[in-house]
């Protein structure tokens, strides 16, 4: 069961709302330090703060009970296949250090990353993943860099520095119509990476 449906289930167990809860997590994944259980509990019970600790504990305690999922299926089987075929990649994420983390552990994918890239939640996520990709573009031929933030995207591929050597790559999930001009994929897949880099001159 994905975290976020054990979290909610709980939370609307103890009386929160859905719009609550909603608005109180995207406020956490948007503060300085990121989403973790005790931000999201402090936003939940600001009118008790001593008792957001409590709240945080007892969402944790009902993660550790089930066997939640923190990677989508067809992110799972890509990444796979990747190690399969010797393939070295790293995660770059954004959010609170621990908690990506401990939800990178719980997934049972930790082995298969070379190296875990956190940089800090806020409206300069994508400058921080530039900065980083920078650095990785140094050591490789070619990166080959998978996002679900249009924004991110877009500065990557905007930059003159990284051209032909990071090609960035839209994983858009949502229902609605995705952002045009940038190469996207609704799942992941080996097969769709591939075509997509043989397309832009890279080799995968």
């Amino acid at each position: 069961m994905p975290i976020r449906k054990i979290r909610n289930k709980l939370l609307k167990k103890l009386g929160y709302s859905d719009d609550h809860i909603f608005k109180t997590s995207r406020k956490a994944v948007e503060s300085r330090g990121g989403y973790n259980f005790y931000s999201h509990a402090r936003l939940l019970m600001r009118s008790k703060p001593k008792d957001s600790r409590a709240l945080a504990n007892a969402i944790h305690e009902a993660v550790e009970k089930h066997p939640s999922t923190f990677v989508f299926p067809d992110a799972r089987r890509t990444i796979s296949i990747l190690k399969r075929s010797k393939r070295h990649f790293d995660i770059l994420t954004a959010g609170h250090a621990e908690f990506q983390e401990y939800k990178i552990m719980r997934s049972g994918l930790r082995s298969m990353f070379r190296s875990i890239h956190v940089v800090q939640s806020g409206p300069r996520v994508p400058h921080y993943k530039f900065g980083i990709l920078k650095k990785l573009a140094r050591s490789h031929k070619q990166v080959i860099f998978l996002d679900d933030r249009a924004d991110t995207i877009r500065t990557i591929r905007r930059s003159f520095e990284l051209r032909g050597k990071v090609l960035p790559v839209l994983v858009w999930r949502g229902k609605e119509q995705p952002p045009r001009g940038l190469p996207m994929l609704r799942r992941l897949s080996w097969k769709g990476i591939r075509e997509i880099a043989i397309h832009n001159g890279f080799r995968p």
